[in-house]
């Protein structure tokens, strides 16, 4: 456990702090031609069909997060994630996770997350200095006293099944974390997003409140029709209650746009800048951190709509898919052992005698199918939560969610 005080440790060198720069986002370091803009410059993962240990031929661990030993002027240390409890004994806001009592009142700013029907689908609930303490990248800190920056210390929730620092890269995406300190967090540089964009983090002017049928290049300019439908409903919402209440917008939701479309319906919740690169190319955005999400890089949707409005955030996007023709799609049913073979990989677990538990048919695979994972917390083990998901993981697969793209609604948390 650490003590309070190293919240003010500062590891990185004299004129690299936030406060010397003058602009509220630091220009980003020149692209790399490889690296796909906003995400950290990839890595190639050990293949899932082959054994890739140090120390033993028949065991293998799934590709790592940032570097956790690099420590220089240009980096942070980056230290191993914390458990909840030590963050209760130190003086930092109290965080809500998922199975774990809450130290006192939980404040408004956290009940504002929580579902009244009970079902949760988030891991931790609070202000981004504590989420940054779990994480061990308190250092970002930073940006939220300097007021240079647009970052505040505003509470967020990360959901269930989300890769390590999922928080840290949405800022990103959001243009309220600098690629300088990207750069710091993945050791090589990184390019910023279409969010340094300022249309791409904007709701498209021609959008109104009442859903319309919209060409997609008449949203997105610069989109390719690819397999997408002629039409797709497109509408913006201001998101209800004081305090953005998550059960209440969910609720309003449902009633306003959703109950009324019938047909089995899928949902994807992201930020606003990526919908624009999906718009342009309708495929995932594949870095070293969408490499640990639970089933391996792919083109995630679920059943859920708790869930995509947790991964959209207040002023994010849900893409609903309506009748997804998986008919002439080779699929998998990830469960028991092949579920747990495959979340133990790609989220960094060692996995013994690797090559013998690939599932069948993966490498002929357009759609996984299979529950998302929850964190127990005292344990530290992912175990397969009530909700489903569906990744497209082939070219067919990503076409046949392209054609069944149903309606794109866009939040909007102004007041």
């Amino acid at each position: 456990m650490e003590a309070r005080s190293s919240k003010r440790k500062r590891e990185f060198s004299p004129g690299t702090v936030a406060s010397s720069i003058s602009l509220p986002i630091a220009v980003p370091p020149p692209p790399l031609a490889e690296t796909e803009p906003g995400v950290p410059h990839s890595k190639t993962p050990p293949p899932l069909t082959s054994d890739n240990d140090s120390t033993s031929k028949s065991s293998c661990r799934s590709p790592p997060t940032p570097s956790q030993t690099r420590s220089d002027q240009n980096t942070f240390t980056m230290r191993d994630e914390r458990d909840i409890l030590d963050l209760y004994a130190t003086d930092y806001q109290p965080v809500w996770a998922a199975g774990i009592e809450f130290p006192g009142v939980i404040p408004e700013e956290i009940s504002q997350y929580l579902y009244e029907d009970g079902e949760q689908v988030s891991l931790f609930i609070g202000p981004l200095s504590s989420l940054f303490w779990l994480e061990g990248v308190e250092e970002l800190e930073e940006l939220i006293r300097d007021p240079a920056y647009v970052l505040t210390d505003e509470y967020r929730s990360i959901p269930q099944g989300s890769p390590r620092l999922w928080i840290v890269s949405i800022l990103f995406e959001e243009g309220k974390i600098p690629a300088t300190f990207m750069d710091k967090i993945y050791e090589e540089p990184v390019r910023r997003q279409a969010s340094a964009l300022s249309y791409a983090s904007s709701i498209p002017p021609n959008l109104t409140t009442t859903p319309t049928q919209n060409r997609i290049q008449d949203v997105f300019p610069f989109a390719r029709l690819q397999s997408f439908p002629p039409t797709i409903s497109c509408v913006k919402t201001k998101l209800k209650g004081k305090k953005n209440n998550r059960d209440e917008n969910y609720v309003d939701l449902m009633n306003t746009f959703i109950n009324s479309l019938g047909g089995n319906l899928l949902y994807k919740g992201l930020s606003r800048p990526s919908i624009v690169s999906l718009a342009s190319l309708f495929a995932p955005l594949v870095s070293s951190y969408t490499l640990q999400n639970e089933f391996g890089p792919g083109l995630y949707a679920t059943s859920s709509l708790k869930y995509a409005l947790d991964y959209a955030g207040p002023d994010g996007v849900i893409l609903i898919f309506k009748d997804v023709d998986f008919r002439p799609l080779v699929k998998i049913d990830l469960a028991g052992e092949d579920w747990r073979t495959t979340v133990d990989y790609w989220t960094g677990a060692t996995v013994s005698n690797v090559s013998e538990r690939v599932p069948a048919l993966w490498e002929r695979s357009d759609i996984l199918q299979g529950q998302i994972s929850v964190k127990d917390l005292r344990s530290k083990q992912r175990v397969p939560g009530p909700d489903s998901q569906v990744v497209g993981v082939s070219y067919a697969g990503l076409n046949a969610f392209a054609s069944a793209l149903h309606m794109i609604i866009w939040l909007d948390s102004s007041r």
